[in-house]
């Protein structure tokens, strides 16, 4: 059996079969067809079964199957159903919860504490990581959609919120400022990456950063990651600070 996604990419089949990873992959069915056409594609194995619920491409998936199955190919499903899953956790989440996958990132002393208290940007951030553990941080970055921090964070820290320690694209740069108090100058706001800005002000977008209005007396933590499911921002690294993280737990 071979595996792998099926997204215009050349299959080579050594028993005329493929395992197709992500629902995804499978409503795609005219590529799979013309696979099938060019190399006598005889069996599809797919990890989710077809009972399975949730999902905005669910019904897209049913109609791949048919497709398929009109069309000579035998579609076994539920084949390595948990490893699949795991490989693409970050897929599933978005299609069977609509939102990210969450990961929360900290780093703390021995005695509970993530910083010392700071009161302004001038004060240098309290360094708890080592150089292997921070090129391991921006090595995670690049593998996520998108990045995450609360204002306090943003106004101390000035991050980039980018991938400098290791080699890949950046995430969306996602923050809460709810009175919009992040100074124009700093990095956060300078369009070097697509940033995301949650606030109750009504603002216009600028080059590379788009402000979005959402209801601060509400679900904070759901509006955010209904917008991020509405990008197609499938997975969600969160920074930072303490007051961001534990909103999460």
């Amino acid at each position: 059996m071979w595996g792998g996604a099926c997204r215009g990419e050349c299959y080579r089949f050594r028993e005329r079969r493929v395992f197709v990873e992500r629902q995804y992959d499978l409503c795609e069915s005219g590529a799979l067809l013309s696979l099938w056409e060019d190399a006598s594609l005889r069996r599809v194995d797919y990890p989710e079964r077809d009972s399975t619920g949730g999902g905005r491409l669910l019904g897209s998936f049913s109609r791949g199957v048919g497709a398929m199955r009109e069309a000579g190919v035998e579609v076994v499903t539920g084949v390595m159903e948990e490893e699949a899953r795991a490989l693409n956790k970050a897929f599933m989440t978005l299609q069977t919860k609509g939102r990210p996958y969450i990961i929360l990132k900290w780093a703390q002393s021995e005695d509970g504490f993530i910083d010392r208290l700071r009161t302004d940007v001038s004060e240098p951030v309290t360094v708890l990581s080592s150089p292997e553990t921070s090129r391991l941080v921006h090595k995670l970055r690049s593998e996520v959609a998108a990045i995450m921090v609360g204002t306090r964070t943003a106004l101390l820290d000035n991050p980039s919120l980018n991938v400098r320690h290791w080699s890949g694209n950046s995430p969306v740069r996602v923050v809460l400022d709810r009175r919009l108090v992040i100074p124009d100058s700093y990095r956060l706001l300078n369009g070097s990456s697509r940033t995301l800005i949650f606030t109750e002000k009504e603002v216009e977008n600028r080059e590379n950063v788009e402000y979005i209005r959402i209801d601060f007396e509400g679900p904070v933590i759901r509006q955010v990651l209904d917008h991020l499911a509405v990008r197609k921002l499938d997975s969600l690294l969160v920074e930072g600070g303490t007051q961001l993280i534990n909103s999460f737990v």
